[in-house]
């Protein structure tokens, strides 16, 4: 969380990792597959990915996807999910040795973008949600307010090989669950209520240095591969790989499953869908039907994000 937000609420319900028991799903049944929401996989094209280099300034080697645009107050693209159920999911692969971030107690005094950045949909006043890499260990930040909840992996993703991480959240309740490789590694509860961005949203204009803040020009958009405002080498980018990119409107899984082996497909319930596969050129693909592209902003040294042809569906 951003240093000067009060946070109240965080870990309140934590479970232990590598606990694949199902948990409570909000009607309070235990449930021990997901098959209910998935979609089917897509089988054409090519494989591929996106690599970040942790060049973390400038604005550069990462990925930005508008999640509302601040000249207008009409509903902003379906890709800005919060207002009920969502789950988020992405493939990454990386090697501790490029994202020496340590552990940090999974608490709310903890700065969740003191980790390497994967994935950063918050806005500087903190509502939103995030990930990022401490010692490894995937720790999703979901904020509203004055309120918010950190919630922790114990298994690290930084071996040199693929692994899926998947964060899903109710509204309503307040529910949010962690998963890595399909597997049940938290669950929580933070604050209930709309994380999305309001339509009627206007940046905030404090990013920058303090002599000289600047507009935060990308408050409303969704950043992959770095913490979206550049706040300083405290706030570490990511090095490493990113894949297959979902966000849908409703919540996946219902306890433990065997992640899909082949890229998704778009269903009712997808509201952004990146393949990564495009190979070349500035602009990442939304799959999902409702053309939300991603722009790369490329740059750094060595530039980044670059495109390659490594996939966790060639493993």
């Amino acid at each position: 969380m951003l240093s000067f937000l009060l946070i109240l609420t965080a870990c309140k319900t934590q479970r232990t990792a590598g606990d694949d028991s199902p948990a409570p799903t909000d009607d309070g049944v235990l449930a021990t597959d997901d098959s209910s929401h998935d979609s089917a996989p897509d089988t054409g094209g090519e494989d591929g990915s996106l690599r970040f280099y942790a060049y973390g300034r400038d604005n550069l080697d990462r990925v930005r996807i508008e999640l509302d645009n601040p000249k207008s107050t009409e509903a902003g693209p379906a890709l800005d999910v919060g207002a009920a159920e969502l789950t988020v999911e992405l493939w990454i692969k990386g090697s501790s040795s490029d994202n020496a971030a340590p552990e940090l107690p999974c608490v709310g005094t903890t700065d969740w973008n003191a980790g390497h950045v994967v994935l950063d949909a918050t806005r500087k006043v903190g509502d939103g949600y995030g990930i990022a890499l401490f010692s490894g260990k995937p720790y999703v930040h979901v904020g509203l307010g004055r309120d918010s909840a950190l919630v922790c992996a114990g298994t690290s993703v930084l071996d040199d090989s693929w692994h899926h991480v998947a964060l899903q959240r109710s509204a309503t309740t307040g529910q949010i669950w962690l998963f890595v490789d399909g597997r049940i590694e938290a669950v929580t509860y933070g604050p209930t209520g709309d994380i999305s961005v309001p339509d009627d949203a206007t940046p905030a204009t404090d990013c920058g240095p303090e002599a000289n803040p600047q507009p935060c020009e990308n408050d409303p958009y969704l950043v992959i591969g770095a913490e979206k405002h550049d706040l300083g080498l405290q706030n570490p980018s990511l090095a490493g790989s990113v894949d297959e990119l979902r966000v849908s409107t409703v919540m996946r899984y219902e306890g433990p499953f065997t992640p899909m082996t082949r890229r998704f497909a778009a269903d009712e319930s997808t509201a952004g869908l990146y393949h990564f596969d495009e190979g070349t050129g500035t602009v990442l693909g939304d799959h999902s039907g409702n053309a939300t592209d991603g722009e790369l902003l490329v740059g750094g040294s060595p530039p980044g994000p670059e495109w390659s042809e490594d996939s966790p569906f060639d493993e």
